[in-house]
């Protein structure tokens, strides 16, 4: 149909301007974020696709009604069912649901919804699907979650857009939280590289710090947008102290004359030696320059990642959309504290699996 062939072509066309920009800032690489949404993205124009993702996620969340609401590993939420009989491709017909928007303040205090409870309950719900299950809804913005009026329980919508994780990716994002939780960096670093993360050798990288911010406490909405205030302000003071000076070895933007009278060009390179008030730079391409000091200037602060991996572009999406409903809810929320006990059971489960696999074969083994 026309929307279908509409956006696979604009698909191709993102990858191109991706491709191309890779080929230009060989430091901006958006490849794996276009893979991810090339790959699943499509699935959205199709209702049966997303009725077998909505009856999966709706079986493997079920185990959590048998838990005591005490225990931390314990959610309700509640899902539209697809009425047998009545789906297609292009139509989809659902039991109904009456409730209200889950970023309407208002009206969820007019029902005596939680806020608080809500979204303990959405991000459990998440953390089971992804950890546990290695299988997740990847859109939860506010327009796919609403709050049922009587119940005031969460409730989940839209499954167009989902993600399936290898049994190996699992674990390691498994294995990350957890050692994000307890601090660990030596098992930060070992878990992102489970995952796919590569880093660049000539680049310091802080573990602790990237999951520090990666999992930061989600807060209110005003003490949210002061903290990234204060987090960007930081950055620009650092940045400017940084490039007050540079030394040999740094990477710089050189500015040099352009070949038509008047107007100047910018070219990248690296310091070979500093004189006093100027500095040689080896340009790309090899040719050696020597320019007035300050027209070398300190490039960016180079990103320690030389490549996010793939199943990465979902999972931070999750947080990312999780930590912005929770400050539109005006509460404040520990990710850490609320999702390593899934992330937990996953690891428990898997190496009593391998202990059980283990005593099987010993038990039918010969004599």
């Amino acid at each position: 149909d026309n929307v279908g062939q509409r956006l696979l072509q604009d698909l191709k066309n993102l990858e191109t301007i991706g491709n191309t920009v890779r080929r230009l800032e060989p430091d901006f690489d958006m490849s794996p974020a276009i893979r991810e949404w090339a790959g699943e993205v499509p699935n959205e124009l199709d209702f049966v696709v997303e009725g077998k993702s909505l009856s999966r996620v709706e079986r493997n969340l079920r185990p959590s009604a048998d838990l005591d609401p005490s225990d931390p590993l314990w959610f309700d939420v509640t899902f539209p069912r697809v009425v047998p009989g009545h789906i297609s491709a292009k139509v989809m017909v659902m039991t109904f649901i009456d409730g209200v928007k889950v970023d309407d303040l208002a009206a969820l205090d007019a029902i005596g919804a939680d806020r608080q409870e809500v979204i303990r309950a959405v991000t459990r719900a998440y953390a089971q699907q992804i950890f546990v299950d290695g299988f997740y809804s990847a859109d939860p913005h506010p327009g796919n979650i609403m709050v049922g009026r009587a119940s005031k329980r969460p409730v989940l919508l839209d499954f167009g857009l989902t993600k399936e994780l290898t049994e190996e990716v699992r674990m390691s994002f498994s294995r990350l939280l957890v050692a994000a939780a307890e601090k660990d960096v030596q098992g930060v670093l070992e878990s992102l590289d489970g995952v796919g993360l590569r880093l660049r050798t000539d680049v310091p990288f802080d573990g602790a710090l990237l999951m520090q911010y990666f999992f930061r406490d989600a807060k209110p909405r005003e003490e949210a947008m002061k903290e990234r205030e204060e987090r960007q302000a930081n950055n620009r003071r650092r940045a400017a102290d940084a490039r007050k000076n540079v030394y040999v070895g740094d990477f710089v933007d050189v500015t040099l004359r352009g070949s038509i009278i008047g107007t100047r060009k910018t070219k990248k390179g690296q310091v070979l030696s500093v004189d006093g008030d100027t500095v040689t730079v080896r340009l790309t391409g090899g040719k050696e320059k020597t320019v007035p000091k300050a027209d070398a200037r300190l490039q960016s602060t180079r990103s320690a990642i030389d490549a996010w991996p793939d199943a990465f572009i979902f999972f931070d999406r999750v947080l990312q959309l999780l930590r912005g409903l929770t400050a539109k809810l005006d509460v404040r929320q520990s990710y850490l504290e609320v999702m390593t006990p899934f992330a937990s059971k996953a690891l428990f489960e898997a190496e009593a699996a391998k202990g059980k696999a283990k005593g099987g074969r010993a038990a039918g083994a010969p004599s």
